[in-house]
């Protein structure tokens, strides 16, 4: 009996240490989450179940903006990113997309993904996971989570500048956030005792979008770090449960659009006030006026005065002995400036969408405009994966935690960016592909007819399947010569055996006079034709025809 205890026993508890071995790891890695690098005086707020994340809401530190850029400021800011300071590279940024045809390009790609349908996948693993899936989709976690301008927001950051920052807050938002010194003098935002963001029992972050001008790169700790408002700099630890940062390899603000943006956009803004100053100045001409007069300072005041007061059709009067003559601006030096806009234009275009027909279409684009569009369509799916990776790992899997325990069960959230289709063309392909089918169904060949009408898109009746449906055959299409008799027998039963008379016609077999020039092909004619006109009869008769 002991020997049979001991070997139970033995068997037990290697599998009963790992487990706890993983039980206490879980515990103490919960404990620690979002830990990292949180300011002093901040509490760790226990989340309903697993882990424990930050409770206070961070508070961005007033900067004055940049007023203004010219070449030598936009190369400036490229050499202090990389030496590691990002504010003026963001606000390069911010610059670049309050031009209009920047700000609706990255609309048109915000757009693409906010506005895709979400799918959810559940998590292979995990005694959590049908919980965790439900409370994402059917209660509406996820939607808290990451609402749809986040997400924009987001995707914009990183596409323009290459980092995208944002903050998960566990806590409500709260009216006023107050700033306090420790004893050593450091600025430090302490814990106001956030109320717990609760949605349907559970605690649900919202995601909070960062302005990366706060965002500084140290390369001795190879790490970002944010500058908070009272002058406290806090590490950024993604994945941890409060920050997440959306970059990508190394020395990720080299891999943002503003690099090859920043000039276009400058030659477009340097031209647009040029070519409005340029037609305020000549578009009523210039005004001379010779003659003795024109000396007298007074008059030329007057003159002046009248002549920019003065609106269409207007008179002015000058001395005798005077004349005053009008000059009009001939060359066409506007066309200039609308050229380097439109050139900015087209590149702003290509650099955020990778084509420019959408906005810029022209005569002749045929095929050209499918290929531009799939260029589009490839960016958008770009866009889908990256973020949900991001999504999954460093906002599902720290809400999984803090909910039900294990980071493992957080569902994936899949957002269909796959255009909706061309119905016309669609209808198109079906029609062409159903001629192909009845002609190689006529000549008798091997079709596996549930594949052929899988690779066309044709919707198939699981049950009719292998019921073969006949074209209709009537006895007039044979005696009208429209079919050979081949065609004629394959419509009807495809299993009758070939005839030497297949490729024959009424026609050939009957004359005018109506006598049979061979009599073996006329039998088989009034055969097939009888046996047509007997299956039209019970069709009239309302029975179920079938094939003699």
């Amino acid at each position: 009996m002991w020997t049979s205890v001991a070997t139970s026993f033995a068997r037990w508890f290697p599998r009963a240490s790992a487990t706890f071995g993983r039980a206490i790891g879980n515990y103490h890695r919960a404990k620690q989450l979002g830990a990292a690098g949180a300011p002093p005086g901040i509490e760790q707020l226990p989340s309903r179940k697993g882990g424990s994340f930050d409770n206070g809401e961070r508070v961005e530190q007033h900067i004055h903006p940049v007023k203004s850029w010219s070449f030598s400021s936009i190369r400036e800011a490229a050499l202090l990113a990389d030496d590691g300071e990002m504010r003026w590279i963001a606000e390069l940024c911010e610059t670049l997309m309050g031009d209009e045809r920047i700000a609706a390009k990255l609309e048109d790609r915000a757009l693409a993904l906010t506005s895709a349908p979400i799918a959810f996948e559940q998590a292979p693993k995990g005694r959590a996971k049908k919980a965790a899936m439900r409370a994402a989709q059917a209660e509406e976690d996820w939607f808290d989570m990451v609402p749809e301008q986040s997400l924009a927001e987001m995707l914009k950051w990183y596409r323009m500048m290459g980092i995208a920052l944002g903050e998960l807050v566990w806590v409500e938002a709260d009216p006023l956030i107050p700033i306090e010194q420790d004893g050593n003098g450091n600025w430090y935002v302490p814990n106001v005792k956030g109320k717990p963001r609760i949605r349907n029992g559970r605690n649900v972050p919202r995601l909070k979008v960062w302005h990366p001008r706060h965002l500084r790169w140290d390369w001795r700790l190879r790490c970002f770090f944010l500058r908070l408002e009272g002058g406290y700099e806090e590490r950024i630890v993604p994945g941890q449960g409060k920050w997440v940062l959306w970059a990508s390899g190394s020395r990720p603000w080299t891999k943002g659009l503003w690099r090859g943006l920043s000039i276009v956009w400058l030659m477009k803004a340097l031209a647009g006030p040029t070519w409005g100053r340029q037609g305020e100045r000549q578009a009523n001409g210039t005004a001379i006026m010779s003659g003795p007069e024109a000396y007298d300072a007074e008059l030329r005041r007057q003159l002046t005065q009248e002549w920019q007061s003065m609106g269409t059709a207007g008179v002015i009067w000058v001395p005798e002995g005077s004349k005053l003559e009008i000059f009009e601006l001939a060359a066409k030096t506007w066309e200039t400036y609308k050229a380097q806009i439109d050139t900015a234009n087209t590149a702003i275009d290509i650099a955020i969408m990778g084509a420019n027909l959408p906005t810029e279409v022209s005569q002749g684009a045929g095929t050209g405009a499918t290929a531009q569009m799939q260029t589009v369509q490839l960016r958008t799916a770009g866009d889908a994966a990256e973020w949900e990776t991001l999504e999954h790992s460093e906002i599902g899997k720290p809400w999984a935690l803090a909910n039900f325990g294990s980071a493992a069960v957080a569902p994936w959230a899949i957002r269909n960016v796959e255009p909706s289709a061309d119905l016309s063309q669609l209808a198109n392909t079906q029609k062409s592909a159903s001629e192909a089918y009845r002609v190689l169904r006529a000549e008798g060949a091997p079709i596996d007819e549930v594949a052929f009408l899988q690779a066309f898109k044709i919707p198939i009746d699981d049950a009719r399947i292998g019921a073969r449906g006949k074209p209709t055959l009537f006895a007039w299409h044979i005696t009208s010569s429209m079919l050979t008799f081949g065609e004629a027998r394959v419509r009807y039963d495809d299993t009758l055996p070939s005839s030497p008379f297949d490729n024959m016609r009424y026609s050939d077999v009957f004359g005018s006079g109506g006598t049979p020039t061979n009599e073996q092909a006329a039998n088989l004619f009034n055969g097939l034709i009888a046996a047509l006109k007997k299956q039209e009869s019970k069709e009239d008769n309302g029975t179920s025809p079938t094939n003699d």
